[in-house]
């Protein structure tokens, strides 16, 4: 059996496991990396070495660190489905692969305290349902497919919490035979059970929420303001006008959402609470991916030295 053959077989099992957003990264993975390369092959003739030299081969090509692992889970997912579900003999050779490691740690951009308050003076002095949802996501640390998903329904006045239960996102469409044909915007519950959540919400968003409330009905979108919801990609457009207006730097969406965890780090918030607003299952994520000292913070540290003297 060739590897696409078994890809065949592999994929309308994985179909009944995953959510459409899981299967269609698998899909666009499995036709832009690995089929190209081992979809020919035999499955008797491959080894474990000819994966290691596809990691290899994809590490010279300058693909991340990331990109290349989640290529080989994907491989594995076939691998092991060979295995315990077709009782084919396993593939010989090494188990596990040799990642090298990244030299360069990825820094994430965040607004300073003083950009931040420049940010929200421009939203407050400027108000639409656009900003009113950059505004939740600067006070909360929401992500983009969850502040585009949000509903006025979700938002409970009195007790002044939001839910987070789901998240929009655009993927490609697969159709019977497992391959791509074009794309849909969806609406689907997080991926995790740590990213369903409920996050109070300052006085000063419940205010202006009330307001705007009045003017629509529960199932309208926040961030749009009527029945039908603001896709990331286009919502990522009105950030970056925003932040020419307010005359801060434009970055990623997600530095909101760093920056709000940034700031919850430098009020010395606890890190459980922190990490539970965001929606991690472990708090070593929120340390390692998102919290890192400012250079504020650095600067106050040292100071503290100078009793040494």
């Amino acid at each position: 059996m060739k590897i696409h053959e078994l890809y065949n077989e592999w994929l309308p099992y994985k179909k009944r496991q995953v959510k459409p957003s899981t299967l269609s990264t698998y899909v666009v993975t499995f036709e832009k990396n690995i089929l190209p390369y081992f979809g020919d092959m035999e499955y008797d003739d491959l080894k474990m070495k000819d994966v290691q030299r596809f990691v290899d081969e994809k590490l010279s090509a300058g693909y991340s660190h990331k990109s290349i692992k989640d290529m080989v889970v994907c491989v594995k997912m076939l691998l092991n489905y060979a295995v315990d579900e077709l009782e084919m003999k396993p593939v010989p050779g090494k188990r596990i692969m040799r990642f090298p490691e990244e030299t360069i740690k990825k820094d994430f951009e965040a607004y300073t305290d003083s950009e931040q308050k420049k940010l929200m003076s421009y939203f407050i002095s400027n108000p639409s349902f656009e900003h009113l949802g950059m505004m939740i996501t600067l006070c909360s640390g929401v992500r983009i497919g969850e502040i585009t998903a949000l509903q006025f329904k979700d938002i409970d006045l009195d007790t002044r919490t939001m839910k987070i239960e789901k998240t929009l996102e655009r993927i490609y469409s697969i159709d019977s035979d497992g391959h791509r044909k074009g794309t849909q915007l969806i609406i689907q519950t997080p991926k995790s059970l740590s990213s369903r959540r409920e996050i109070p919400l300052p006085k000063e968003i419940i205010n202006i929420l009330k307001k705007s409330s009045a003017l629509v009905i529960g199932d309208y979108f926040v961030c749009s303001g009527n029945a039908k919801p603001i896709e990331p990609r286009v919502y990522r457009l009105h950030f970056n006008q925003a932040c020419k207006n307010a005359g801060v730097r434009v970055m990623k969406y997600h530095g909101l959402r760093h920056s709000f965890a940034t700031r919850m780090l430098e009020k010395k918030v606890d890190i459980k609470t922190t990490s539970t607003i965001l929606g991690h299952s472990d708090v070593k994520i929120t340390m390692n991916t998102y919290m890192h000292p400012t250079e504020e913070m650095k600067k106050n540290a040292i100071n503290i030295t100078s009793s040494l003297f």
